[in-house]
């Protein structure tokens, strides 16, 4: 059974998030989780037990994100999270064309748009009090000081 269109307001904009196939949804989490679980197992405090509970520094599994994956692999990530993405004035966001003159001058604003992708992709594998949950509170504590 197909799962529903997950619409979302990010910024006073509206996004729809559609699902990929299993096949290419499966691939892109094994390729975010290549990048990231040698960067989650280093930065916190995880029990054996349930590394989904890890207490991980967000800031610093980012920063450090940035410097293990190639420019390549971020961008692939990327393209390939918002080629499933409607923007309810732009239309799909099917390229890195489209993705290019959609978010010029508004990086801040792409990097909310993917991680909502991101969830509405991934968040019946995590479901509640998974990583997702953890990284989302984490998130949302953060404050942006210069």
């Amino acid at each position: 059974m197909a799962r529903e269109v997950i619409e979302k307001e990010i910024d006073d904009e509206v996004y729809k998030f559609h699902q990929m196939g299993a096949i290419k949804s499966h691939n892109l989490l094994r390729k975010i989780a290549s990048i990231l679980g040698p960067v989650l197992g280093s930065l916190g405090s995880i029990d054996d037990n349930n590394i989904l509970d890890a207490d991980v520094d967000l800031k610093i599994a980012i920063e450090t994100l940035f410097d293990r994956a190639s420019e390549s692999e971020l961008e692939k990530i990327i393209v390939t999270l918002l080629s499933q993405t409607h923007h309810s004035g732009t239309g799909h966001l099917k390229d890195q064309a489209k993705i290019d003159t959609h978010f010029k001058g508004r990086l801040a604003h792409m990097y909310k748009v993917v991680y909502a992708a991101f969830e509405a992709e991934y968040s019946d594998f995590f479901g509640e009090g998974g990583i997702l949950e953890n990284i989302t509170q984490k998130i949302q504590g953060l404050s942006l000081k210069g």
